[in-house]
């Protein structure tokens, strides 16, 4: 970990009283404070990282480095922002972090940041911290957790591979590589807007729903805005949205009625999208479609039941066989129900052209 020769800038007692601090952490705890890297990737993204990587030594040490824009100038007291009335939004994840990972005991915490020539690290431990000018050229910003003993649980990687799963920029986390997730093989849409990201597809009725993140990282589930008539599943990655003191919830403010207009807008372009390409799906599946056997038990997918099995149930292409019902059905759903006189005259077109059958030589049928 080392950067070079460090020069003491201080040393003493937190800025803040540290246990003020992890009082006012009380506040902002986290369900599993062993994920104390979770906030850290939303300060990572919302400095405009463009990697994360984060890994776990053997010895238990947990280390993390990101690019983007360095926290150099707030190194001195990195928790204060805590008791700001309107604390910076990174900074307060940076913050909750570094607290989370001290309710852990760990015999050090360090943090080091900056660029070339104005590079600072800041080290936690018992209760004291020191405050270095170091040498380097990193100019990644790095945090460190080290532990006399392992305080992390041995799935911890695959818990922050799930609740990172939305994230805008590829990470690296252990030994498994995340890219971000763009939808290209997908039946869907993603919609970008801003700093907003919207993706949905197909879904069922009674299980539509929308995973929440903020900067990447998962918040909490919501119940599809748009009711049974035209269900979706999907994720809406918003950095705008305030979350609430554990983390796992969103204020009810205007922040949160805007992203949730923003699911309901992106409804009928979302019909658009997939009766758009459902022409070209099954024409990419027309070989298959043309077996009696394959389009009977495709057709059983599409009247909402699975099939006992399919006539090779190893065939690579079921996959895209189930994810083609899928989309067919819930097309039938959308054009037979009444939400479709709604629909923007783009997307009703589309749905109006769209095949929802084939006939008995696997070629798309309308009508």
């Amino acid at each position: 970990m080392a950067e070079g020769e460090g020069e003491l800038i201080s040393t003493g007692a937190f800025r803040v009283d540290r246990e003020k601090a992890l009082e006012k952490l009380s506040r902002y705890q986290t369900p599993d404070s062993s994920l104390f890297m979770l906030p850290w990737v939303r300060a990572a993204v919302a400095g405009g990282a463009t990697h994360i990587g984060m890994s776990l030594a053997k010895d238990g040490n947990f280390i993390m480095a990101f690019d983007g824009e360095p926290v150099r100038p707030d190194l001195a007291d990195p928790s204060a922002c805590l008791f700001s009335d309107a604390p910076d939004p990174r900074l307060k994840q940076l913050a909750v972090g570094i607290l989370a990972a001290l309710r852990l005991n760990p015999h050090e915490v360090t943090l080091t940041s900056g660029r070339a020539g104005d590079r600072r690290c800041l080290k936690l431990g018992g209760s004291d911290e020191t405050l270095e000018a170091v040498e380097s050229e990193n100019e990644n910003t790095i945090l460190w957790v080290l532990f006399l003993q392992d305080r992390l649980a041995e799935d911890w990687n695959r818990k922050v591979f799930e609740a990172c799963r939305a994230s805008p920029v590829p990470m690296r986390i252990g030994d498994s590589d995340l890219a971000p997730f763009d939808g290209k093989d997908a039946v869907g849409l993603m919609i970008r807007e801003g700093g907003r990201r919207v993706w949905l597809e197909p879904a069922e009725p009674e299980s539509a729903s929308i995973q929440v993140f903020q900067h990447g990282v998962y918040v909490c589930d919501w119940k599809w805005p748009g009711g049974p008539l035209l269900p979706a599943d999907g994720f809406i990655d918003d950095p705008a949205l305030e979350l609430n003191a554990s983390q796992t919830g969103v204020v009810a403010d205007h922040r949160r009625k805007a992203a949730e207009a923003a699911l309901l807008q992106a409804a009928g372009p979302l019909v658009a999208a997939v009766a758009g390409t459902q022409r070209e799906r099954l024409l990419r599946l027309r070989g298959r479609l043309s077996e009696r056997a394959w389009r009977k038990a495709w057709r059983i997918w599409v009247a909402g039941h699975n099939p006992y099995g399919w006539p090779e149930p190893w065939a690579k292409d079921k996959e895209d066989l189930e994810e083609s019902a899928i989309a067919t059905r819930w097309l039938k759903r959308v054009a037979d129900g009444a939400m479709s006189e709604r629909l923007p005259p783009d997307a009703r077109r589309a749905l109006s052209e769209a095949p929802l059958d084939v006939d008995d030589h696997g070629e798309p049928l309308i009508g």
